[in-house]
């Protein structure tokens, strides 16, 4: 019986240290794609951006309807990205659940208005990632809506 007590706390705490150290290299591979994303954007690669969505996504961009064709999607991020420079993204909180992974962050970027005024922005989003049949992770589903702080730098 001392053994099972003992060996109890020492397996919970071998499962959580391995969760943790999934969650970890998920969230790395995670970065790495939002990287892709801010990267590609920032330097006015759209299709780049295009291509990090799964074949089946949606994105329901704020305050609009939903979109889920590819040449649709490219139209909204070549507007945002006309009037919008310095885009950023902050994981605040990952959970992954098979083949998919639930993202919360929020994003800032620079807006400038029609009269040329600039002036900071910023949003919150939720992003599920899909695992492709190719091992990467691609957004299954982007919704974005008012109400960040600043990315701190």
């Amino acid at each position: 019986m001392k053994r099972i007590l003992f060996a109890l706390p020492v397996s919970l705490f071998a499962i959580l240290f391995a969760t943790q150290a999934i969650c970890g290299d998920v969230r790395s591979e995670l970065m790495a794609r939002n990287t892709e994303w801010t990267d590609a954007f920032n330097r006015g690669d759209i299709d780049s951006v295009v291509a990090i969505y799964a074949d089946d996504f949606s994105v329901i961009p704020n305050g609009g309807e939903p979109i889920t064709d590819r040449a649709q999607l490219k139209t909204l991020l070549e507007g945002f990205a006309a009037v919008s420079t310095n885009l950023k993204f902050e994981t605040v909180s990952v959970d992954e659940m098979g083949d998919f992974i639930y993202e919360f962050g929020r994003t800032s970027y620079q807006w400038t208005d029609e009269n040329g005024t600039v002036s900071p922005a910023g949003e919150t989003y939720l992003v599920i990632w899909k695992k492709g049949e190719d091992g990467v992770w691609y957004y299954l589903v982007d919704a974005w809506w008012d109400g960040a702080e600043p990315v701190k730098e």
